[in-house]
C-alpha cells in the first residue's frame, strides 16, 4: 500500500549486509532451535525486519512475536497497530 508515512522498500545489498551484522548464521541458529519456526519463515523473517532497518523506518509494525525478537536484534522498535488506535470524534448533529 502507497499512502503518506508508508515507506515500500526492497530487500537490496545494504539489508543482506545488515543480516550478515545484526542476524549472523549463529544468531540464525538460535531461532531454529525454537519449536515450530520453519527455516523459510525465519528467512522471510529476517529479510523484512533487514529491509525496514536499511530503509531507516522508526518502526516495524507487527503482532508476529518472532518478527518482534528479530527486530529487537536489529535495534528497532517493533509496535502493534493497536499502538495506533485514538478515540473516534463525535458528530454534531444540530
Amino acid at each position: 500500500m502507497r499512502a503518506p508515512g508508508i515507506v515500500v522498500g526492497a530487500f537490496d545489498e545494504m539489508a543482506a549486509l545488515a543480516i550478515g551484522k545484526y542476524c549472523p548464521v549463529a544468531r540464525l541458529n538460535e531461532f531454529k532451535r525454537e519449536p515450530a519456526k520453519s527455516k523459510g519463515a525465519l528467512k522471510f523473517d529476517v529479510m523484512i525486519v533487514a529491509t525496514a532497518w536499511r530503509h531507516r523506518v522508526n518502526a516495524i509494525v507487527t503482532l508476529d512475536p518472532d518478527v518482534k525478537r528479530i527486530a529487537a536484534k536489529f535495534d528497532l522498535e517493533s509496535v502493534e497497530p493497536k499502538d495506533f488506535e485514538s478515540p473516534q470524534s463525535g458528530f454534531d448533529y444540530e
